[in-house]
């Protein structure tokens, strides 16, 4: 996995991988130690640009994040449900459209995501489909 869109600078690409190897507390610890001592020998400048790409990274990463929670969400309502449909009828798109917010695609060089309308559009959508499955399932006799 790369990982440059949350460890934005070699620095913190290199403390990564040495964190990621530390086996003991006392490692941690150690690491934790040198980590401050290095950031408290940084001129006020590098300190503010190390918060600032770190901030970023950890933005980026939430923003990974919430995406894939949105994705597991669906769990098998994808397989269920058509997404083609729910593209087509609640947002007139085409299903592609709808599987890029899913999955995150980069479009125009930036992740494809729903915007608050599009998720209370989609939940909307859910929520009709499970109405209209549920009103069929009573008309069976």
């Amino acid at each position: 996995m790369d990982l440059s869109k949350f460890l934005l600078t070699e620095e913190l690409q290199v403390e990564f991988e040495k964190f990621k190897n530390l086996q003991t507390e006392d490692e941690r610890q150690n690491f934790k130690k040198e980590r401050v001592k290095k950031f408290e020998s940084k001129t006020e400048k590098e300190r503010n640009e190390y918060v600032k790409n770190s901030t970023m990274g950890l933005q980026n990463a939430i923003e990974e994040s919430k995406a894939l929670v949105e994705k597991v969400n669906l769990g098998e309502v994808s397989n269920i449900v058509s997404l083609a449909y729910i593209a087509q009828t609640y947002f007139g798109k085409t299903r592609h459209w709808l599987y890029q917010r899913l999955n995150g695609s980069i479009i125009n060089g930036k992740p494809a995501r729903f915007t608050t309308d599009e998720k209370f559009r989609l939940k909307a959508a859910l929520q009709d489909i499970g109405n209209i499955i549920t009103n069929t399932s009573f008309k069976i006799t």
